[in-house]
């Protein structure tokens, strides 16, 4: 008790004091009118710009993209695809927009602190935690002190900071370890385990470790104030969906299952691995072979891949004896097994998937027929113009998009790959 009265009068734990974007409480920005976008910044924009272009002419699904972390002279904020800055830049890094907030950093004493801006450039957090994590479902995992609690995008507090570890599950229910493990690694760059990217980054070809904070023993289940509603007995717990907080995965020691807030079983624990939903479906693994369950947690697909299928569409790749095919959401073949794999490209329209048969590389389109057949050095990428590039033995091969090879000509192509478009 005495830590917690502590905490709540520590003065380095609090938020900007009005909750509308002002001069000054935008960006931690001194009021004046924001700088125009350099020249290297503008160049960037064009680029990110035109890439989106390519993307709608290519037909690739993209992630958004904006506002986009950019830094200058140093500093780092964020800028709005018109050109506008969301963030002037202020802080020593940007973190990418998720749930509309991004984490922001900035120097204090021999390493950094964190906060949270919005897409408006308002600080909903001033720079005051020793790691950060990004938003899910709505709240955000802090340190305070050696402890984890649980912000919102508010501004407010939804569990201070007093567990090992800690995860939403609904808006007034909370898993919580009581330990933590840390992994010492390079200073001032602490990150949550469940962090895109939280161990290693890899800066112009040099790894750099972080220090990670991991949960350390068993999951237990608190109200907004801590109070125990379930004292820790699971052994792990994941998001089930990311758009619903109604189930989540829980792990005892008879395995894997879905749990509702109430602390019932929708799935009795059972399966050996599972994973998040993704365009609808969640996979899991049962006697060593994968399925699928739907939002629900009903079973929709059998266990008997020995690859977890992946949705992206009506098709996902799924592989038995070693090979692969293409099933449909039944399950049923598509494709029959028969390459040694099949990929989804962000190179070519969504449901197009690139086969490979040994070192060589083909092409279905989003009719599953076969365009080109595995005979590429590379997987091939396909042209603004609605070309189809690869390379057999080598040298650059052009294929129309109905799969028929093309003369070589001196137009290049302007794929996602190329910023312009390439010469003889």
């Amino acid at each position: 008790m005495a830590a917690l009265l502590t905490l709540l009068s520590a003065p380095a734990f609090s938020q900007p004091e009005s909750s509308a974007p002002s001069a000054e409480s935008r960006n931690g920005a001194s009021g004046e009118n924001p700088p125009p976008l350099p020249p290297g910044i503008r160049k960037e924009l064009e680029f990110a710009l035109a890439q989106e272009e390519k993307a709608k002419k290519i037909g690739v699904s993209t992630f958004r993209s904006f506002p986009k972390p950019v830094c200058v002279a140093g500093k780092c904020g964020a800028i709005n695809r018109d050109g506008t800055y969301a963030v002037v830049p202020a802080y020593n890094r940007v973190d990418p927009f998720i749930e509309g907030v991004a984490v922001v950093q900035v120097r204090h004493r021999y390493g950094y602190l964190y906060g949270y801006v919005d897409e408006t450039g308002r600080m909903i957090w001033k720079p005051q935690f020793a790691v950060a994590g990004p938003f899910s479902r709505g709240f955000a995992q802090v340190d305070f002190e050696g402890k984890s609690g649980l912000i919102d995008r508010d501004g407010k507090v939804a569990l201070w900071p007093q567990f090992g570890y800690v995860m939403p599950f609904t808006h007034d229910r909370f898993w919580v370890t009581e330990e933590r493990n840390v992994s010492p690694g390079n200073t001032g760059q602490e990150k949550f385990y469940d962090d895109l990217g939280a161990a290693v980054l890899v800066v112009d070809g040099v790894s750099i470790r972080n220090t990670v904070v991991a949960p350390k023993g068993k999951w237990g289940l608190v109200d907004r104030a801590g109070t125990w509603i379930r004292r820790p007995e699971f052994l792990d717990v994941r998001v089930f969906d990311k758009n619903d907080a109604g189930l989540m995965w829980a792990k005892t020691d008879a395995g894997w299952g879905l749990i509702l807030s109430d602390l019932s079983w929708q799935v009795e624990p059972k399966f050996e691995e599972v994973g998040p939903v993704y365009d609808g479906v969640a996979p899991f693994m049962l006697d060593r072979r994968w399925g699928l369950v739907d939002t629900k947690g009903r079973i929709v697909i059998e266990p008997r891949f020995e690859s977890m299928p992946f949705f992206t569409g009506p098709h996902a790749p799924a592989r038995v004896n070693k090979l692969f095919g293409l099933i449909d959401r039944t399950g049923a073949w598509l494709v029959e097994p028969k390459y040694d794999g099949i990929y989804w490209s962000g190179l070519l329209p969504k449901s197009w998937w690139t086969t490979r048969t040994g070192k060589d590389y083909g092409l279905l389109d989003d009719t599953l027929r076969e365009l080109i057949a595995p005979q590429l050095d590379q997987a091939p990428a396909m042209c603004v113009d609605g070309r189809i590039v690869g390379s057999i033995e080598k040298k650059r091969r052009f294929f129309s998009r109905s799969g028929s090879p093309l003369e070589d000509d001196e137009a290049g192509c302007d794929s996602m790959i190329t910023s312009r478009k390439q010469g003889p």
